[in-house]
């Protein structure tokens, strides 16, 4: 990574979004994806390499796969109806196929997306 960084090479999540996001006609939308990204194919290995480090992590070097909550936190999450707080890193409450069929998950999703999205502008993360 320091050789990257030191050559003047982009690399990262964020940059293989860009990359695919280029790759799938965003360029011809807005000016920020109209760039070369065939000189960039062999960032997407980031995204690979991410992909089996989390399998591996997950599947071998993991023993349980539960998440250290303090207790007190785990009973306001059971109260409100999450009822894996604790057991897992994501809610199957809000990321299970099941839970979009419930009317509050989805717009839970929806509104945190948006939330996200214009933290990010206000940031001056997008231009």
């Amino acid at each position: 990574m320091f050789l990257l960084i030191f050559l003047g090479k982009q690399f990262g999540m964020s940059s293989n979004l860009r990359t695919i996001c280029t790759m799938c006609g965003a360029d011809e939308k807005a000016n920020f994806f109209d760039f070369n990204w065939r000189a960039q194919k062999w960032n997407l290995t980031v995204i690979v390499g991410a992909a089996i480090g989390g399998f591996i992590a997950m599947n071998f070097l993991t023993e349980d796969p539960a998440v250290a909550i303090n207790p007190e936190t785990v009973s306001i999450l059971q109260g409100l109806g999450f009822q894996s707080a604790g057991e897992a890193y994501l809610p199957d409450e809000l990321f299970c196929l099941e839970a979009l069929t419930d009317w509050k998950a989805l717009p839970i999703l929806i509104i945190g997306g948006f939330l996200l999205g214009f933290g990010a502008r206000w940031a001056g993360g997008c231009t």
